[in-house]
């Protein structure tokens, strides 16, 4: 008998239609990325298909280096008020005139200040904080390989304490990762970070099982953004469709099971705390309620 050769799996084509991507998958966790340039969205129609949303909140005017909030976030997030949300900012470590620019922790401090004012409008809960990190070359050669890492430290770290216990998420792309020579390689092993990459072959495909990125990858990744054309119901033109990996934290961020909070560690000393007060108060009840009663019975 002939020794068992493994087989590899089909590849399947991914389908730019959303509706036909989730039925071919439906086990994945599809989601759309947006900003102001998506206007005149049909929400209805887009919160009955799309299944999350990560919504630019803020960022760094490239003509004028300003911070400023996305002009459409809140809309976009009340639009998807049904849905699990998630922010982004879109970054700059550089100015204009080609100097140091703001600091990762101001800018990340911005983003999360612009994220409370958004949320206090709409009502969302943000499952997922993304740093939207390009321009990595032109960076490199204003603050250097050195600065430039530092500013993603600094940026991390004021995320990872944000106060809704949101995910962090660098989200970048293979050529900027190229570009970084190496200077983010830290980032594949900081255990508080899921990389979100986006990277457009010329024709998606996955294996039947689902999705497995289609190029040499040594990061942790948790979402990749495999297409810029895609179509979805409620959105005029082509959007940013990502694909969840299977079982990463970015999946249950956006599904709701995930909290920077270490959840592991208070959900079971809450529930032991809150039985213990059960207890408590039940012991005390057997021994008060028959006093009680006689005092009643002698007011009466």
């Amino acid at each position: 008998m002939s020794p068992m050769v493994p087989v590899p799996s089909p590849l399947l084509d991914v389908p730019l239609t959303l509706a036909a991507a989730r039925k071919k998958w439906p086990h994945l966790l599809f989601f759309a990325d947006i900003s102001k340039w998506q206007d005149d969205v049909n929400y209805a129609a887009a919160s009955a298909e799309i299944p999350a949303v990560i919504i630019k909140a803020s960022g760094v005017d490239s003509g004028s280096g300003v911070l400023h909030i996305d002009s459409r976030a809140v809309e976009h997030s009340r639009g998807f008020a049904s849905k699990p949300q998630g922010f982004y900012h879109y970054a700059k470590q550089h100015s204009t005139e080609g100097g140091a620019g703001h600091s990762g922790r101001a800018q990340a401090e911005y983003f999360i200040s612009k994220v409370a004012e958004i949320i206090a409008a709409s009502g969302a809960v943000p499952r997922l904080l993304a740093l939207d990190l390009e321009e990595i070359k032109e960076a490199i050669a204003a603050i250097g390989k050195a600065g430039l890492s530092k500013w993603v430290r600094d940026f991390i770290a004021v995320l990872s304490s944000n106060p809704w216990g949101a995910l962090p998420v660098v989200y970048t792309s293979r050529a900027e990762l190229r570009a970084a020579a190496g200077t983010l390689d830290w980032v594949k092993d900081d255990a508080r970070i899921e990389m979100w990459i986006a990277g457009y072959p010329a024709r998606p495909r996955w294996p039947a099982a689902g999705p497995e990125f289609p190029f040499a990858w040594p990061y942790q990744w948790g979402a990749w953004q495999y297409t810029s054309d895609g179509i979805a119901p409620g959105f005029k033109l082509g959007i940013d469709l990502n694909v969840a990996r299977p079982r990463s934290r970015t999946e249950a961020a956006l599904r709701g099971q995930y909290s920077g909070r270490a959840l592991g560690v208070a959900l079971p000393l809450a529930l032991l705390l809150s039985i213990i007060l059960f207890f408590q108060r039940a012991k005390l009840k057997r021994v008060f309620l028959p006093t009680i009663k006689k005092i009643r019975r002698a007011i009466i």
